[in-house]
């Protein structure tokens, strides 16, 4: 939902957070586009961080970069690919094990 919320504000904004603001090598000669990156790295964050329960936030305490609270937070609820993949071979075992016995039914 949150995906559809920041495209919802601007397609842009959805961008930088999946794909990161880049470094700016010099800061003295900032272009429009780049502080137009900024102004939308700003708006992320501020929306992601506004979402969150104190908890979660807790979890992202300190990231100024919108991608890098996007990350942890995936990390966090999903884990890396090898882990949510496991999680999934585990649980479709459990159910491949599930059988109803004689005399039980659905409910």
């Amino acid at each position: 939902m949150m995906k559809v919320y920041l495209v919802g504000l601007h397609l842009e904004v959805w961008e930088i957070v999946k794909n990161g603001v880049k470094e700016h090598e010099d800061p003295s000669s900032t272009t429009l586009r780049e502080y137009y990156h900024i102004h939308l790295n700003a708006q992320a964050t501020s929306v992601l961080l506004s979402a969150l329960s104190a908890e979660e936030y807790n979890k992202v305490i300190g990231l100024e970069v919108a991608k890098e609270i996007w990350d942890t937070l995936h990390i966090a609820h999903e884990g890396v690919e090898k882990v949510r993949q496991s999680k999934i071979d585990l649980l479709m075992k459990k159910l491949n094990q599930f059988v109803i016995m004689d005399g039980e039914g659905p409910q």
